[in-house]
């Protein structure tokens, strides 16, 4: 089975531990499925890290003959893997649907975006948005946007009571919206090998996020620097 996980990345931390929490339950489960990297910021040196790779989209011919003379297989030691079209494909995107983080978006993306989403659908994937926060979609753009990726989306879950009441509010198919809690709850320290972390379990990690005051509706749009 061919994976793409969308909108995570190694921008920060927490993409990296949303990433890592995916490829890691699904492995636990699809021992035999193979992850390519979709949406998102990453370099070619931190795929080894998860086993991911970089999605060549090819045609089957092509492939082929690709194959014929330099083993698909080998292609894998560097990253590269020459496909058609995943099976399924996952958003993890965390915070990014909502009016305050669509409002530098320009008009022509959500042409991009839709035919984006009938892609994959015209090729049989099946597209999951896993726990994330949502919302709200109160202007004109963000509406839109959201009702391309609902209308696309098989299954779409939020992380939160506020983020479901949300996407309920803004999309047409309620039948399509699921509530289940953050995933990276399931990610474990093993599977940050890279990572130097407190070699005791009775301490804690914090890891600070200024966008926890960025989209406090008490300061909108104003960086987290003047709200203290």
């Amino acid at each position: 089975m061919l994976i793409q996980i969308d909108h995570t990345g190694f921008v920060n931390k927490g993409a990296e531990l949303m990433l890592s929490a995916t490829v890691s339950r699904l492995r636990s489960q699809l021992p035999n499925a193979e992850f390519i990297f979709g949406l998102g910021k990453a370099r070619l040196k931190d795929f080894a890290r998860y086993g991911l790779h970089h999605g060549v989209k090819l045609p089957e011919l092509v492939i082929k003959s690709i194959d014929s003379f330099y083993p698909v297989q080998k292609l894998k030691k560097y990253c590269f893997l020459p496909t058609k079209h995943p099976q399924a494909v996952l958003d993890a995107g965390g915070f990014r649907l909502g009016d305050k983080q669509l409002r530098n978006q320009k008009s022509y993306s959500l042409r991009l975006l839709e035919r984006y989403y009938k892609k994959i659908r015209k090729n049989q994937g099946k597209i999951i948005f896993l726990p994330q926060a949502y919302g709200p979609f109160d202007n004109d753009f963000s509406q839109k946007v959201i009702s391309i990726i609902a209308d696309a989306a098989d299954i779409m879950f939020a992380r939160d009571e506020y983020s479901y009441v949300n996407l309920m509010k803004a999309v047409d198919d309620s039948s399509k919206i699921r509530i289940a809690p953050d995933f990276t709850i399931t990610a474990h320290e093993n599977d940050f090998p890279m990572w130097s972390l407190p070699q005791n379990q009775n301490k804690l990690v914090i890891v600070p996020n200024s966008k926890t005051y960025l989209y406090h509706p008490r300061y909108p749009y104003q960086p987290c620097r003047n709200v203290f």
